[in-house]
């Protein structure tokens, strides 16, 4: 559901055109766009894919993409989330409607707000690939996606003739004002 947050707390969160953000390392106006359940027409080198997560517990997460590519030769391409990285090639697929998913590693994500976002490196042949989703696993996984859309408070205070305030409170990622003041 557009613009709400969606919340995993089993095994897997899944990354699809629902919450993605198109972004772009130039102005020129990006190829790459939600075709269907998919993304496809990226022929662009400078457009890319990212979505925002927040990572609740530390874990061991394995990313498997699903992914068409309908040419000969694959793209190369790298998996960002915070300082990490992996490196992958788009798989040759029987053509571009035909899915298949790849696993391209696996990295361990401590607690915090991401932007996972996936950058095209070397154009192997016309595109990088028909991209439907990017599945994080794992089995301590909980992690929840975050809509660009949706506000992200860090560090919020109060201040009251140069103190800190009370009325505020953060509890389980809410920000709530306390009873008692009004």
């Amino acid at each position: 559901i557009l613009g709400s947050i969606i919340t995993a707390y089993s095994k897997d969160l899944v990354l699809t055109t629902e919450s993605v953000k198109i972004l772009s390392k130039s102005e020129k106006e990006p190829l790459l766009r939600v075709v269907g359940d998919h993304l496809g027409y990226w022929r662009n080198l400078n457009n890319y894919p990212a979505w925002r997560i927040k990572v609740t517990k530390a874990s061991l997460i394995r990313f498997d993409i699903t992914q068409s590519l309908g040419v000969d030769i694959g793209s190369s391409y790298e998996l960002h989330i915070g300082d990490q990285k992996i490196s992958a090639t788009s798989k040759v697929t029987s053509s571009w409607g035909a899915f298949t998913t790849v696993n391209i590693g696996e990295l361990n994500i401590t607690p915090g707000i991401y932007i996972v976002k996936l950058l095209p490196i070397k154009f192997g042949q016309e595109a990088v690939m028909n991209l439907k989703s990017i599945t994080l696993s794992g089995d301590s996984l909980e992690a929840q996606i975050i809509p660009f859309s949706a506000p992200v408070l860090r560090n919020l205070q109060l201040i009251n003739n140069g103190q800190v305030s009370p009325l505020l409170k953060y509890d389980k990622s809410i920000w709530m004002f306390k009873a008692g003041y009004f």
